[in-house]
């Protein structure tokens, strides 16, 4: 947390050069490793995160190492508000907005939730204020957790929001409905942005990075933001098709974004 790195002993958590001290130190980073495995395939499976690239905070991925650390197995309310805080923390961009002395309040909160499954894991120094999330991206530049966000929703919702199985899905790739769509500097528009579980690369030419066959196409790809209103505006081939193809698009992505995000009680 910040710069201090702990480890769970099994009764506590603690400041890892004073572990490094005790006998047991090995069992200890043995079974931290292990939970550590189980906090990524949590992530993984259950959220999502199909490559490290994707997660939006390092603290994340501390935090959720924790929590299995300290309950072995977690019942099903537990894991919906281990979730929730993660997509929380993610778009109220809580790691960036703390200072570290706030980081370590919020480490302490989790700690409450980890000992009483009803109390909130999230921790806000201001009660009465919510959360506030940063507005939809301009560009799509992966080192923005609120790029990082969008994709994330985007992949989880291309599957309905239903866990993954980490045997048969292998990670994703970034599509685009216009490869041509974007600035001097190889940065995206996310309203172009289509991005896929490798396990269903299947469904696209895998040799191509523009997916604007699709619109041609009288399958379904609702789940991929692309109804039956923006493959006709694009069939038309108006004027400024692709912009205004895009533009509907956006707005479909937005709408569902934000009713995901109400959900979680930010907006």
């Amino acid at each position: 947390v910040g710069n201090q790195v702990y480890a769970f002993d099994g009764v506590n958590t603690q400041p890892i050069e004073l572990l490094i001290q005790r006998n047991d130190f090995v069992p200890i980073v043995q079974k931290t490793i292990a939970n550590i495995e189980q906090a990524v395939k949590f992530l993984f499976e259950e959220l999502l995160v199909l490559e490290s690239k994707l997660l939006p905070y390092n603290n994340q991925l501390v935090f959720i190492t924790d929590f299995f650390n300290q309950i072995e197995k977690p019942n099903e309310n537990q894991l919906k508000k281990l979730k929730k805080w993660f997509w929380m923390t993610t778009y109220a961009n809580y790691f960036t907005l703390y200072s570290l002395s706030k980081q370590r309040a919020a480490y302490h909160q989790f700690q409450q939730f980890l000992k009483d499954e009803n109390q909130d894991p999230l921790y806000n120094d201001k009660p009465d204020s919510p959360f506030e999330v940063i507005e939809f991206p301009t560009w799509l530049t992966m080192g923005s957790v609120r790029a990082k966000a969008l994709i994330l929703f985007m992949l989880n919702y291309s599957q309905d929001f239903k866990k993954v199985d980490s045997n048969t899905v292998e990670g994703f790739k970034l599509h685009y409905l216009f490869y041509d769509k974007k600035d001097s500097k190889s940065h995206f528009l996310p309203e172009s942005a289509i991005p896929i579980l490798i396990e269903s690369e299947k469904l696209i030419d895998k040799k191509s990075k523009d997916m604007s066959s699709i619109l041609n196409s009288e399958q379904s790809y609702d789940n991929y933001f692309i109804t039956d209103e923006i493959k006709e505006k694009y069939f038309k081939k108006e004027e400024n098709y692709k912009d205004t193809t895009l533009v509907l698009r956006k707005v479909l992505i937005v709408q569902s974004e934000n009713t995901f995000i109400k959900k979680l009680g930010l907006l």
